[in-house]
């Protein structure tokens, strides 16, 4: 498993723990990313700009930082 997957994981951990609707987090996010953060899988290669671009998702998002 790579970071991007790990971030993906910790993101759904912390829309979990705030209550939040995750088709609405997840959706979100991926309108603001430019690709969909349900189809990031274990198997996916990580890719550093996308990992960027999703920390900084999460934050705006989320309002909280996720690190890996």
């Amino acid at each position: 498993m790579g970071k991007l997957y790990d971030a993906v994981m910790a993101v759904e951990r912390e829309v979990e723990r705030k209550g939040m609707d995750p088709f609405r987090a997840r959706g979100q996010m991926s309108l603001e990313l430019g690709f969909m953060v349900g189809l990031i899988d274990e198997d996916t290669p990580d890719d550093d700009e996308k990992l960027a671009a999703l920390l900084k998702a999460a934050e705006k998002t989320l309002g909280v930082r996720i690190t890996v």
